[in-house]
């Protein structure tokens, strides 16, 4: 008999709502392809009952200035009207991009590195939600590997936004390592508060070499069919996932070699507006040995993707 999943009050992810009414961050470089970030962070932030914030991250300091004493007091002055200057200038990125006053406390200057600065200021604002541009001017390798260490680093969903869709359709997906299934109950709150239509997903991984064409047959004598079981199985657990979080939710179940494919296919059958996935926080080796199924659909859908953490990163790894 199959274990089905624990009929248990889905804990810290029915919360979110709560945690959510605290701050959206959006981070934005004052250009415009921030204001897509911007825009889907205030449109959050007002159905999530959430405070607006926005951080702009400017270069550091050249650290030469630190071996000539002579230079430290004229360095300090210049990072200072940097940051005058930076905050001045996201003042004026944010009212015209929202069309309305915004209120200066709500926007931070950060100087060091993007990602970093990024984290470092979510955490002093506890915020609930980071918002960042879904388009890069870098090559894609470099806003992958951006992307790859926000989702690391951040100890809170981050959502990867892009120009909304007409169809207000939610696809969340599942591997079901984790029992309070974080990405689904997300969704199911999202698609609650926006009146969305959200589809649960899985992805059944081939069995193996009894998966290819010509050895389709004997499959089917020894055991039966496998996949078509297996997804069956996957979709009836979807549904008993949909009664603990009480949403009316539609289900797909896919078999593909890479659960990337599968998550992007299904928005794309879908034409959702927004795809929701856990991410796993693997750092180390153990980042290096995995692939990070978050990070994929992030960098290649063509859509708002939101990944949220299953678990902490170990304190000690890496």
């Amino acid at each position: 008999m199959r274990p089905e999943p624990k009929r248990t009050a889905p804990g810290p992810a029915t919360e979110a709502p709560e945690r959510a009414a605290t701050v959206v961050l959006a981070a934005v470089d004052c250009t415009d392809r921030s204001t897509i970030a911007l825009l889907r962070a205030a449109a959050l932030a007002r159905v999530l009952g959430a405070e607006l914030h926005a951080v702009h991250v400017i270069e550091p300091t050249s650290r030469i200035h630190a071996f000539f004493r002579h230079r430290k007091a004229a360095a300090r002055t210049a990072s200072a009207m940097r940051r005058e200057d930076a905050a001045a200038a996201l003042l004026a990125f944010c009212e015209v991009a929202l069309a309305r006053r915004v209120l200066p406390s709500r926007l931070h200057v950060a100087e060091g590195e993007v990602v970093p600065s990024i984290v470092a200021v979510a955490a002093e604002l506890c915020a609930a939600l980071i918002v960042i541009p879904g388009d890069s001017p870098e090559n894609d390798r470099r806003f992958r590997e951006r992307v790859d260490t926000l989702v690391r680093k951040a100890d809170r969903p981050v959502l990867v936004a892009r120009p909304p869709r007409p169809s207000r359709t939610i696809v969340a997906a599942t591997d079901f390592t984790s029992e309070q299934f974080p990405a689904l109950t997300r969704a199911a709150e999202l698609g609650a508060r926006t009146e969305s239509r959200v589809v649960f997903m899985h992805n059944v991984p081939p069995t193996g070499p009894l998966d290819s064409p010509e050895t389709a047959g004997l499959a089917e004598i020894l055991m039966g069919d496998p996949i078509a079981e297996a997804i069956a199985r996957r979709r009836a657990d979807l549904g008993v996932v949909a009664d603990l979080v009480d949403a009316q939710v539609d289900t797909a179940v896919l078999s593909r070699d890479r659960a990337a494919d599968a998550i992007l296919e299904t928005a794309r059958r879908h034409d959702a507006d927004l795809v929701v996935v856990g991410s796993h926080r693997r750092r180390g080796m153990r980042r290096l040995a995995s692939s990070n199924t978050a990070v994929k659909v992030a960098t290649a859908a063509r859509r708002c993707v939101l990944a949220v953490p299953l678990s902490p990163a170990p304190e000690h790894a890496g």
